[in-house]
């Protein structure tokens, strides 16, 4: 089976991430993506999540339902209450050894190029898995890249830009679904109608 994995924190999980992954499972040709969100960041250490893992990750599945090109793995999360970090090259080499018959691609966003140099063990991570590239509104793909070829080098830039996936881009920002739930504005159009009833019912997001 060939897997996509799509990490992030998912405060909350929105139709963004939903529409961009499945247009690049389509691409590529892959069998499903997996979805793997994190306990904290280790580059957002100073921005917690708003929601606690357990209710990011219960909004994941009630955003994908029984969608079968759709699954979530809690390895991260569970790896968190251990007081670990979520290291990206940990789930990789987890993944690998649980499920050796898989082949796997890591989905990774425009807007991260700048500091993919700074992600732990980014050597092993280009070792490991085979990467694609989606872009994402604001982030200037060619900006990233040559920040890329400036401290990864002209190689892994050029691999990067040659895994670019033609995905759309969609104008949904977890932070602004945040910001319209704080005034009191509907999200419905912009998250899976389970997320929209989860974020109501347990009041996520609301001034404190």
């Amino acid at each position: 089976m060939h897997v996509l994995l799509y990490g992030g924190t998912f405060d909350p999980i929105h139709n963004g991430h939903l529409i961009t992954s499945r247009a690049a499972r389509e691409v590529l040709h892959a069998d499903q993506v997996l979805l793997i969100p994190a306990w904290v960041s280790p580059l957002k250490k100073g921005e917690p999540p708003t929601a606690t893992p357990q209710q990011r990750l219960e909004m994941i599945r009630f955003a994908i339902g029984n969608d079968s090109d759709f699954a979530v793995d809690d390895c991260e999360i569970l790896r968190g209450t251990q007081a670990r970090p979520s290291y990206t090259i940990d789930t990789l080499e987890a993944l690998q050894q649980t499920r050796p018959a898989d082949r796997f691609t890591l989905l990774l966003g425009a807007d991260q190029l700048a500091k993919f140099h700074a992600w732990h063990r980014t050597g092993d991570i280009l070792k490991t898995v085979a990467i694609a590239l989606m872009g994402r509104p604001g982030a200037a793909l060619d900006a990233g890249l040559n920040s890329v070829q400036s401290t990864l080098g002209d190689a892994v830039a050029q691999r990067l830009r040659d895994a670019f996936l033609p995905t759309p881009l969609i104008e949904i920002s977890a932070t602004s679904i945040r910001a319209r739930v704080r005034a009191g504005l509907p999200i419905s159009h912009l998250v899976p109608e389970g997320v929209a009833r989860c974020i109501a019912e347990q009041g996520l997001y609301q001034d404190r």
